[in-house]
């Protein structure tokens, strides 16, 4: 399992790339996966487009998903890969990049915990990397790992991380890293993680970042991204909910604080960490989405109408706003979608490969 095929190509690369003879960034800008709002087509769920938030833009050009099956269902973009689940046949699921028309057909899973996926891991691209690696993550906290050339997944003794919140995992520098919450606390733990062994083990707490701001409801859950720069600092941005006084009335708005995590000093050959807030991005926008977890960060001044020190954050609803957070004077504005374009059910970015 886990071979590559290909399809037909209807997406050239040059469509989502920068434009000149630059060295190519590792941190390309993400597109927003849109559908048609209405479509004579019955399986208009299936063609996907994309929207570029910095030009206003959608592509005129459709990313068939047919060629999969009506049956599967998108989940998320990581690396330039789409993945999709098809609960009918043992929660299988199917990795297929439009970029290259290639896809890869990953073992089912065959075990209901793993029907909904929080998270899904790919340290590297297939493409590149031959020897590729795929980590699963449900909403029980639950892993399972996949390794190009085997026949099945391996489900990961989880171990204490079935009480651990997960909210935010990113692979950098070759570590795994995993942001955990405690909302009663209101804290936050970097942790670097290491498959190992069939489990996933604690190599070290890394940091820690107390006090975030509470949440003004007792169901609203904190929400931290972990976030590598284009220069491979680690951010961590909280994302929470403000209640204001406009004009004599209480407004909740949504604001944004950024933590970068630096190095402190080095003992017995440990480097310690810890985190401080910043309050600009050194040029940078940021660029995430509720659905998976995932973010990126760019440097603005490599794409027109990208907004330096600025965070882009696609959700549910309402289907066609995108907020955005002005780190300079901490204001909000939002880009609007075209009208006849509905985003995708699983708010997601496209990603092009580094």
């Amino acid at each position: 399992m886990g071979n590559m095929s290909s399809v037909r190509s209807c997406l050239p690369l040059s469509c989502l790339l920068r434009d000149d003879e630059e060295e190519e960034k590792q941190h390309q800008l993400p597109w927003l996966i849109v559908n048609l709002r209405e479509s004579s087509n019955v399986n208009w769920y299936m063609e996907k487009r994309l929207y570029n938030v910095t030009t206003n833009q959608v592509s005129n050009f459709v990313i068939p998903c047919l060629s999969l099956d009506g049956k599967s269902q998108f989940r998320c973009s990581i690396r330039g890969w789409w993945f999709f689940m098809d609960n009918t046949n043992k929660y299988a699921l199917t990795a297929f990049n439009p970029l290259s028309s290639s896809i890869i057909h990953l073992p089912p899973f065959d075990d209901y915990r793993f029907s909904d996926l929080q998270m899904i891991m790919l340290p590297k691209d297939p493409l590149l990397e031959s020897n590729f690696e795929v980590l699963a993550m449900s909403w029980s906290t639950e892993f399972a790992h996949f390794k190009s050339g085997n026949e099945s997944w391996t489900f990961l003794d989880s171990g204490v991380w079935k009480n651990f919140s997960f909210a935010s995992l990113i692979f950098s520098k070759d570590r795994l890293l995993a942001a955990h919450l405690c909302n009663f606390a209101s804290k936050m733990t970097l942790l670097h993680l290491d498959v190992d062994g069939g489990a996933i083990k604690l190599v070290r707490e890394i940091a820690s970042m107390p006090c975030l701001q509470c949440c003004e409801s007792e169901d609203e859950e904190l929400n931290v991204y972990l976030v590598e720069t284009t220069k491979g600092d680690v951010l961590a941005v909280h994302r929470y909910s403000d209640c204001s006084e406009v004009q004599g009335c209480f407004e909740i708005l949504m604001t944004y604080r950024v933590y970068k995590l630096i190095s402190c000093h080095s003992h017995d050959d440990v480097e310690d960490f810890q985190f401080i807030h910043v309050k600009d991005l050194d040029g940078e926008s940021i660029f995430l989405e509720n659905a998976s977890r995932n973010g990126i960060s760019v440097l603005a001044s490599d794409y027109r109408g990208c907004i330096p020190n600025s965070i882009y954050y696609a959700s549910y609803l309402p289907d066609n706003e995108i907020e955005v957070f002005h780190m300079e004077d901490e204001s909000l504005s939002k880009c609007f979608i075209p009208p006849q374009y509905i985003r995708e059910t699983f708010t997601c970015w496209m990603y092009p490969p580094p």
